[in-house]
């Protein structure tokens, strides 16, 4: 199972060791940079990738087959990806409450162009287009 330690706080928040919030800003970024260095480089399959990044977290908590799986009755959580798409990292995130990313500048070739949750379109070529409150808490079983 592969996860992220998402820590989206200010740099200025960051400069004493024995206060700073522990972790580092990164949710944004996880999946262009498993599709460059895992995918892209051979290191795994994009099936693997899909194995420990979806399947094996939403069987772990309890999700599953309604997350991590397409199959009928699932909730339909697809993430269309580009393989050949190369782009740079910007210097600060998007999406998260911080102003730096510690992948700043990287060259990055494999991006999602298209997300969608429970079958409805909520982000497309970089940009989310969800509606606040599209999100919904699942209990684990």
């Amino acid at each position: 199972m592969v996860a992220t330690d998402h820590a989206p706080v200010p740099k200025e928040l960051k400069k004493n060791l024995w206060d700073a919030t522990p972790g580092i800003p990164g949710a944004e970024m996880f999946l262009p940079l498993m599709l460059s260095e895992w995918v892209n480089k051979g290191k795994f399959s994009l099936g693997k990738l899909v194995d420990v990044c979806c399947y094996r977290p939403a069987r772990q908590f309890g999700l599953a087959p309604r997350k991590g799986t397409l199959t009928i009755g699932s909730d339909a959580d697809l993430v269309f990806i580009d393989l050949d798409k190369e782009a740079v990292v910007p210097q600060e995130p998007v999406y998260s409450n911080t102003d730096y990313s510690i992948i700043a500048g990287r060259k990055i070739k494999g991006w999602p162009i298209l997300t969608m949750l429970r079958g409805r379109i909520v982000a497309q070529d970089g940009k989310v287009v969800a509606e606040t409150g599209d999100g919904k808490y699942l209990a684990g079983k």
